[in-house]
């Protein structure tokens, strides 16, 4: 397969959001008779999470574990989080994700980590975690006939571009120009992974 003419970056270790932090950080502090719903209703106000209804959000808090434990990346559930509630960013529904882990299903946190715990990413030797799960999420999305480093480095391409004022748009249609057979969902699907993998900073610029 013909690699795409884009410019090599290196790549670096990034930290994917605070968000990813936040929802575990608040399970500590919780009073003992505080319940779980409300615990998780609050972290979602804070993140500033509205317009949905307490029982859509609690019932999503709760399909968010199923995925993890079905072992769904993390980021795979919150870009869907982010399709299907109207208005919602994807740093909000990584917050959701976190704040479902911190309510509901602790024993999953080891997933926002990007460590051992994801079986089917142990093949891929020498990446950053944000990699694994920028990787993890685009296979998610049914990209799979481009390899890893092309896509990794098109990821740190993206976030590039998006710094020097690049519209979003356009880089969806290079991603389809590049990539023989990706259809443009898929293009704007990796747009939104790479952001969130690794410039969560241009989040705002989808939006432009």
């Amino acid at each position: 397969m013909k690699t795409p003419g884009w410019t090599t970056i290196a790549v670096v270790a990034i930290v994917l959001s605070a968000a990813t932090g936040i929802g575990l950080m608040i399970w500590s502090q919780v009073p003992k008779h505080a319940s779980y719903d409300q615990v998780y209703l609050d972290s979602l106000d804070d993140a500033g999470v509205s317009g949905i209804s307490s029982n859509v959000l609690i019932d999503q808090g709760h399909r968010v574990c199923v995925d993890l434990e079905s072992d769904v990346n993390f980021l795979s559930v919150a870009i869907r989080l982010s399709k299907v509630n109207p208005g919602q960013s994807v740093d909000q529904a990584i917050s959701q994700v976190t704040s479902a882990i911190a309510a509901y299903c602790l024993d999953q946190k080891a997933k926002l980590g990007g460590g051992d715990s994801d079986a089917r990413y142990d093949r891929r030797s020498g990446v950053t975690r944000p990699d694994r799960h920028y990787l993890g999420a685009l296979l998610d999305a049914g990209v799979d006939d481009v390899s890893d480093a092309t896509l990794i480095a098109q990821g740190h391409e993206v976030c590039a571009n998006l710094r020097a004022n690049a519209h979003w748009s356009a880089l969806v249609t290079r991603l389809t120009e590049v990539n023989p057979f990706q259809p443009r969902d898929q293009a704007l699907n990796q747009v939104k992974i790479a952001i969130v993998a690794y410039c969560p900073d241009q989040q705002r610029k989808l939006n432009e």
